[in-house]
């Protein structure tokens, strides 16, 4: 029934104020204008029409959803509009549910679209997103250096990582935590090798937040080191010139999908198979990986050392038959 009405957000929160079963008080006009933040006059105008529209009704010095809406949900036109969104957040979280993130932004969430966080059916049922794999997060190493980023503080620590030294101790300036694909990262810079390097945060050992703090550059921004490539938590030194054809199913994914800020689709005029993307990136083993990741459905062109690689990577998979 609630569907049949356009209401304003300013009504479906005085909707969800009103008939808070938490609240100690009871809700008069007043109370609900004071905590909403809205005057006496407005909230008392927009009651009226609710009343009129018979959603609110006010009986034992409190007002709640008459008769016929009691199990309604109510959403403005604009919340309806944000559900797939609010659906897609949520879902994504999932890949960090334990971390102090999870619960942070989904408080944050339901301050912005309170009706929709608060179980609604449409929400859980008919706008979701598929299953997403759980990355385990080091909650001991968030919480440490979540408080450095947050003082531009140091970070003392051991890297457990293959090919690295263990045993070494890393300074940095940790500029960004990224989240990608599940994976926490840190993106810093190395007081010991001068350079902005990328650290999984559970390979970070024995962290130690140091009293000195950096002065935060303004370039420090992950996103500005890729070379306008749009892959994920990886960069790098150098910008190249990508060329690739997509085949089958590939072709169809490449056009719904911006891989590189510069990225442009050629349909070739010869053969009505084949697709041709250009693009430059920094990202140089990301694409790699994303091309075999499509078998047979992609093939790189350019730069040769991509294509070498791409080769010898196909070769060393085939000896494994």
């Amino acid at each position: 029934m609630a569907k049949s009405f356009n209401l304003t957000e300013r009504q479906v929160l005085i909707l969800k104020t009103v008939t808070d079963e938490t609240a100690s008080e009871r809700m008069s006009a007043a109370r609900v204008a004071k905590k909403i933040g809205y005057s006496v006059t407005t909230v008392g105008r927009e009651i009226a029409i609710l009343e009129d529209l018979g959603i609110l009704e006010y009986t034992h010095q409190r007002y709640s959803l008459t008769e016929d809406f009691k199990n309604e949900k109510f959403y403005s036109d604009t919340t309806k509009n944000n559900l797939a969104l609010v659906a897609a957040i949520k879902g994504l979280l999932v890949q960090y549910k334990d971390t102090p993130l999870y619960d942070k932004v989904e408080k944050l969430i339901y301050q912005l679209e309170p009706v929709v966080v608060a179980g609604s059916g449409i929400l859980n049922s008919r706008i979701t997103v598929a299953p997403q794999m759980k990355f385990i997060v080091n909650n001991q190493n968030w919480n440490k250096v979540f408080k450095a980023i947050q003082n531009n503080q140091k970070l003392c620590f051991n890297y457990d990582a293959p090919k690295k030294n263990s045993k070494a101790k890393r300074i940095i300036y940790p500029y960004q935590m990224l989240l990608d694909d599940g994976s926490v990262y840190v993106f810093g810079h190395s007081e010991y090798q001068n350079l902005d390097l990328l650290y999984l945060l559970n390979s970070m050992k024995n962290i130690v937040v140091m009293d000195e703090t950096f002065s935060l550059p303004e370039d420090f921004d992950f996103a500005s080191r890729c070379g306008g490539g749009r892959l994920g938590a990886f960069r790098g030194w150098k910008v190249e010139n990508f060329k690739i054809e997509f085949y089958g199913y590939g072709r169809t994914w490449i056009k719904n999908h911006d891989i590189a800020e510069d990225q442009t689709i050629i349909e070739d005029s010869d053969k009505e198979d084949k697709t041709v993307v250009t693009f430059s990136s920094s990202q140089r083993n990301k694409i790699l990986n994303q091309i075999l990741g499509f078998g047979r459905n992609a093939c790189p062109l350019a730069p040769e050392t991509l294509v070498t690689d791409w080769k010898n990577e196909i070769r060393a998979m085939s000896r494994m038959l």
